[in-house]
């Protein structure tokens, strides 16, 4: 294989229209394709590889499709440093896939061939290599079928999110095989009961630290912090909250151009923050059922969904378990992302029905009834996972109907990116979380009428730029970190210029320019 193509394989595909470099540096992920090919023989029983593909990527990996002289296949993945600690989280998601095929059921999760979680192996990267599946994904389709077709595809997403009902862990951390934690965390039981703590998987696995790459990015990856595994969620949330204090007492990230912060938010950060050490022993829920640690899927959107086949969309297969954790089941009853709906085309009425689609629907232009119909049809399916879940997964409605459950369940993605994102997402869901008129949660902090006037003025403005940046996004034809496909970038870069010198600046700053704030890079 020549060094150009080499470099192919190595680099991300497409372009960004701000922070290109930064962008393609994070996700340039060297490895030995040779040693790769040869561990993949092994694994299958081939003699060579015949060919070696890139097949899909993101932000954390890199999928290649590998074919063999005997006629089989297998897909590896390659995580790229995004990731943060690329060696824990490859053996947690190859002991998670394991313990879901267990555990669950073995067609939720593809059968790993060979992985190495290494750097230092021949490969020289950590991979991990799997059976290849030809199955299609539910993206393919989903936008298309209807009736009893959309009935199997969300009968088995409500299976497999009841399915991880079943099994209590006693920490909240990730899975991991029981040789990869330490002879400490060994020693402690898999499970919450004494009855599962028989199983033969008691004995195979354990929780170990969490693998969340918001406690391991960047620099904080060389950090020696709490990471879990924790016993409750007090624990858990007062955590997050003392290792951000120590990134932003060790000036973790405080120079970088890409994160939403300034050193004027310092003092507020380090005060939210003790506000939030202070509400997490009160946020827990009264319903002991809740809080009993439960695995989930990290990404449950179309894409990671193989189904048998478009005519039949029954799920075959779930993909991409990559950071998952064991937390509270109150945390984890997020609704799957193909399933969520809040584009707010149409809306709920206040008795939670779906309302008609417009009398002249069908005197509309094609395209404004096409785009109408799918709005109402996305809907429906919510509204109907909404009105299925009580019977199928009762333990997800009761978390539902507690105050602020999805605020919650977010707090610590919002107390590890309070200085990356700033400090308004933080402020906002603790302002709400204490709120005596719409919460159920002790007042253990509170905020001044000033505060929270000043707050809501923030927000507003907050909401009047997000909205300015999505109709950019829109218009250029990219995703929200400005990614474009290659043969479209001179063109995306045109349009970018053209809207920059009408940009209002006093809605805030034109967000595609080197150097502004970017999820990925700070």
């Amino acid at each position: 294989m020549s060094s150009l193509a080499t470099r192919t394989l190595y680099s991300p595909s497409g372009r960004w229209l701000y922070n290109d470099a930064e962008q393609r540096a994070a996700r340039y992920t060297p490895f030995d394709v040779d040693a790769l090919q040869e561990i993949a023989c092994k694994s299958v029983d081939a003699r060579h590889c015949t060919a070696f593909t890139k097949i899909a990527e993101g932000s954390y990996n890199k999928i290649f499709l590998l074919e063999f002289d005997n006629a089989s296949r297998a897909v590896a993945r390659i995580p790229s440093s995004i990731v943060g600690n690329t060696h824990l989280s490859t053996c947690s998601e190859v002991a998670t896939m394991q313990f879901v095929r267990d555990e669950l059921e073995s067609r939720y999760a593809p059968k790993v061939l060979a992985w190495n979680s290494s750097s230092s192996n021949p490969v020289a990267s950590p991979f991990i290599i799997m059976e290849y599946l030809p199955n299609p994904p539910l993206q393919s389709c989903w936008y298309h079928i209807k009736g009893a077709q959309t009935g199997h595809a969300m009968s088995d997403i409500c299976w497999l999110q009841h399915s991880f009902t079943l099994r209590k862990f006693s920490q909240i951390g990730s899975l991991y095989f029981k040789e990869d934690v330490s002879p400490e965390l060994q020693d402690r039981p898999l499970y919450l009961s004494d009855e599962d703590n028989q199983r033969p998987s008691a004995e195979k696995y354990r929780i170990g630290p969490i693998v969340d790459r918001e406690w391991w990015r960047g620099e904080r990856r060389n950090i020696q912090a709490d990471r879990g595994p924790w016993p409750d969620m007090a624990s858990y949330i007062t955590a997050a909250a003392r290792f951000a204090q120590e990134c932003l007492s060790l000036g973790i990230d405080t120079n970088s151009s890409f994160a939403r912060s300034s050193h004027e938010d310092v003092p507020e950060i380090h005060r939210l923050l003790e506000k939030c050490i202070a509400i997490a022993p009160h946020l827990a829920p009264p319903d002991s059922s809740l809080l009993s640690p439960l695995l989930a899927h990290p990404d449950m959107s179309a894409s990671n969904m193989l189904i048998e086949s478009p005519e039949k969309p029954s799920v075959k297969c779930f993909l991409d378990w990559q950071g998952a954790i064991v937390a509270p089941a109150f945390m984890q009853t997020s609704i799957p992302a193909l399933l969520a709906y809040t584009d707010g085309v149409f809306e709920l009425d206040s008795e939670g029905c779906v309302p008609p689609l417009p009398e002249d629907i069908d005197q509309r232009p094609t395209d404004e009834q096409e785009y109408l119909r799918l709005h109402h049809k996305l809907l429906s399916r919510y509204r109907f996972y909404l009105a299925q879940l009580p019977q199928l997964v009762p333990l997800h409605a009761a978390a539902w109907r507690y105050p602020h459950q999805e605020i919650t369940s977010d707090l610590p993605l919002y107390v590890l990116r309070c200085w990356a994102d700033g400090p308004l997402k933080l402020r906002d869901a603790l302002m709400k979380i204490s709120d005596p008129d719409s919460s159920a949660v002790p007042c253990a902090i509170d905020f001044s009428p000033a505060e929270r006037e000043a707050h809501d003025e923030e927000l507003r403005a907050r909401v009047r730029y997000q909205g300015m940046v999505e109709k950019l996004v829109e218009y250029v034809g990219c995703d929200g970190q400005g990614w474009v496909e290659e043969e479209r970038f001179e063109e995306a870069r045109r349009a970018v210029e053209g809207v920059a010198r009408q940009w209002d600046d006093a809605v805030g700053p034109f967000p595609f320019r080197d150097g502004s704030w970017s999820f990925f890079l700070n």
